[in-house]
């Protein structure tokens, strides 16, 4: 054995039956995982001699005891690690199902990828606030581990780090992390909650994949990007506000969140192809201004009618599988009398919404037809009577009040006035011939 220098990766893998190993002084490298899954073992011991490497309590560490490398897969029930230990490495307690707690020293600055992964058993752990990162795959498939408190020094959560934690209830990222990895939280089956503190400026694709029991989300002001597939199959969230911070929220990022019903979308967002696919009881989505979304963002919403706004981006309409924006276009274009003697073309001030006519005199205004146009896709009422053109009799004594309703629900009025052309005055008697010349207007009245 005193020849030995190196244990590859994975070199004792799955070596149930083996319960103690000692590592003699000529080992100068221990590979990745080189002991996983060997649940008989219980303690690693270290030839004084060796140069590189020491052992605590049949604990691996690093010579000077600074960093943690083994914990034996099987040792059971709480582990307090010492405080002479800086940092956990990669794999250190890799598929210790045993291990129930965990508490990690003050100073200790990152948990390395695959630490804790596979901790079947652990239910609770201390993570002091001199920890700044937590590594991918970190506390994966920690199914026993029900609470977690983050400390206010993390600035960011590795990929998968705490992915299939089935019993994790409620989770809350503090103001200092930056980044969430993804997937981080995906399949936490049991989560219910989740607060997100203002300081986080992304949340990556898969985030929250598979959260079905999370009913509710606190995004901040802070975020700027929702990843794809974020909070997809997410089938207890309700609703959810989209702060004024997010410019682009990834494909499929809401797919499949069968229990929402209403969502609000702030100005200037991007939003992926089927974002918000299969969201069955959505039925109301207030969109900002400025924002773009493919034909397929809301494709077999099937609840859904119209995504309706407050910032002006404008209303869709679903038909099919695809949205259509809803013309706002509410004018009226043209406005005539045709079936008088002949045809009175009306005088439109578009900016102040009028039209005028003036008819010839005795032209009986108590039942005149209108012959209009009007913008594409819009609706023409007086009142509450749908108005056709050349076809509906009204009563223009007094000034008529149309009301124009476009496409998207938006609406315009036009107020109608006709004058009637009135012969009340001058004329030329010619006294030598006994003629009268003239058919002079003085004014134009009112019927």
């Amino acid at each position: 054995w005193n020849s030995v220098e190196s244990i590859g990766e994975y070199a004792f893998s799955s070596c149930s039956e083996l319960t103690s190993v000692t590592i003699p002084d000529s080992v100068t490298s221990i590979g990745k995982c080189a002991f996983g899954w060997c649940s008989g073992l219980i303690q690693i011991i270290v030839d004084g001699s060796s140069e590189n490497y020491s052992s605590i309590v049949g604990v691996l560490c690093s010579k000077d005891q600074k960093i943690l490398l083994v914990y034996p897969p099987g040792k059971t029930g709480s582990c307090v690690i010492p405080n002479s230990v800086e940092s956990i490495g990669e794999y250190a307690f890799y598929s210790c199902s045993g291990l129930t707690s965990a508490t990690i020293p003050d100073g200790v600055e990152s948990i390395g990828d695959y630490t804790f992964y596979k901790c079947s058993g652990l239910t609770s752990v201390i993570i002091p606030d001199s920890v700044e990162s937590i590594g991918e795959y970190a506390f994966f498939s920690c199914s026993g581990l029900t609470s977690v408190k983050i400390p206010d020094s993390m600035k960011s959560i590795g990929g998968y780090a705490f992915c299939k934690c089935s019993g994790l209830t409620s989770v809350t990222i503090p103001d200092s992390v930056k980044s969430i990895g993804e997937c981080a939280f995906s399949w936490c089956s049991g989560l219910t909650s989740v607060t997100i503190l203002d300081g986080v400026e992304s949340i990556g694709d898969y985030t929250f994949y598979r959260c079905s029991r999370l009913t509710s989300v606190t995004i901040p002001d802070s975020v700027k990007s929702i990843g794809e597939c974020a909070f997809s199959w997410c089938s207890g969230l309700i609703s959810v506000i989209i702060p004024d911070s997010v410019e682009n929220i990834g494909e499929c990022a809401f797919s499949w969140c069968s229990g929402l019903t209403s969502v609000t979308i702030p100005d200037s967002v991007s939003i992926g192809g089927r974002g918000f696919e299969y969201c069955t009881k959505l039925t109301s989505v207030t969109i900002g201004s400025n924002v773009s979304f493919e034909s397929d963002t809301f494709y077999a919403a099937s609840s859904l009618q119209q995504a309706y706004t407050a910032g002006g981006a404008g209303t869709y309409t679903l038909s099919g599988s695809s949205w259509t924006r809803l013309s706002s276009a509410k004018a009226i274009t043209a406005f005539s009398f045709e079936d008088l003697t002949s045809a009175v073309v009306g005088t439109i001030d578009e900016e102040n919404k009028t039209i005028t006519l003036t008819v010839p005199n005795e032209t009986d205004v108590t039942a005149l037809v209108a012959t209009f146009t009007n913008s594409v896709a819009s609706t023409v009422t007086i009142g509450e009577v749908e108005q056709t053109s050349g076809t509906t009799e009204n009563n223009f004594t007094d000034e008529v009040i149309y009301t124009v309703t476009a496409e998207d629900g938006s609406t315009a009025t036009y107020t109608v006035t006709v004058l009637v052309k009135t012969a009340a005055g001058y004329f030329t008697f010619n006294s030598v011939t006994g003629t009268i010349t003239g058919d002079v207007y003085r004014s134009w009245e009112r019927w």
